[in-house]
């Protein structure tokens, strides 16, 4: 798997969630349709699953019952609207037959060279019950299955058992491709420094501000609380005195692996949509690290507002400023 994105989009009562697979779109779409291979993947951590009914088509439904490791079950239903293969899958999910709060759940494959994108897309029936299960891991257990989606393609692709071609098996590389279907932005760097420390960089007020603020600006107000659910706000000041606020809600810190973050403005400007930062620290030997740096639009028109304000300028900007602190925190 090469990349995490989570959003909360344009309804108030969705979560998105995106990743990139080194695996073709059939064998993805082989591995979200396929009862067996969903028993594999598809349960969170340290979670089993016995099914009851598995009918994959639209209209039919597949049944089971999910066991925690405490030894608590649940019952689950996925009710399947939509299968338009390889690059769409629809199905409400429930405990029971007319269930009010069942979610619907969205997901998409798009053909990224040889690798695949899949997004998935939970509405729920409303912006307070979103808020309600998120602390209950709505966001985090669907992380996990789409985190073991990835290791069982891998173990799939060693094993000789996956719909893989001969030129895809060749062709794969492990960049990441700028999307042509999403409202993205991607940027990766890479520092002759560790992993840990690149990540203390982002995530410790006694470093963040000393490079995340563009050239000729004062920071005015940094405020840190990185945790789930917590928050960074930053302000910065220009010469003439206008301050430009910044706030972000982390949904998911991860040391010294990945954030996850909704970046807003820290006001009630009318036009205040939110980006969906994710940061991937990787270590690539000798003491230096990757970062991939993605960030996630609430749609095109949003995107080319913000390209059309210097964000892909601005970017680099940063990122110099964190190479070069950083190579001033080795010198000592």
């Amino acid at each position: 798997m090469l990349e995490l994105t989570t959003l909360a989009p344009e309804a108030g009562a969705d979560i998105l969630l995106s990743r990139l697979y080194d695996a073709e779109r059939e064998e993805v779409w082989a591995a979200l349709t396929d009862a067996e291979a969903l028993s594999a993947w598809w349960p969170p951590d340290g979670c089993s699953i016995t099914t009851h009914e598995a009918d994959i088509r639209p209209g039919g439904v597949w049944a089971f019952t999910l066991t925690t490791p405490e030894g608590e079950s649940f019952e689950y239903r996925h009710k399947y609207e939509d299968l338009t293969r390889p690059e769409r899958i629809i199905y409400r999910q429930g405990e029971r037959p007319g269930d009010d709060n069942a979610v619907i759940v969205t997901i998409t494959l798009a053909a990224h060279g040889m690798a695949t994108l899949v997004t998935l897309r939970i509405e729920f029936s409303s912006p307070a019950w979103r808020a309600k299960l998120i602390p209950m891991g709505a966001i985090r257990y669907p992380g996990e299955s789409l985190e073991h989606l990835a290791t069982y393609l891998k173990r799939e692709q060693k094993a000789g058992r996956s719909q893989r071609t001969d030129k895809g098996k060749a062709a794969m590389s492990h960049g990441i491709e700028h999307s042509e279907t999403l409202p993205e932005l991607v940027a990766i760097r890479e520092f002759d420094a560790p992993r840990e420390l690149v990540f203390a960089a982002w995530t410790d007020p006694r470093h963040f501000p000393n490079w995340f603020c563009p050239v000729g600006f004062e920071t005015v107000l940094c405020e840190m609380d990185v945790r789930e659910g917590g928050f960074y706000r930053i302000h910065w000041r220009d010469k003439k005195g206008n301050v430009y606020p910044n706030k972000a809600v982390y949904h998911e810190v991860s040391p010294p692996d990945r954030l996850v973050y909704a970046d807003t403005w820290d006001d009630d400007r009318p036009d205040n949509e939110e980006i969906i930062g994710t940061i991937l620290f990787e270590d690539i030997g000798g003491g230096r690290t990757r970062m991939t740096s993605r960030s996630l639009f609430k749609n095109h028109d949003h995107l080319e507002r913000i390209k059309a304000m210097g964000v892909e300028a601005g970017w680099a900007m940063f990122l110099d400023r964190l190479d070069t602190y950083l190579a001033g925190l080795a010198k000592g």
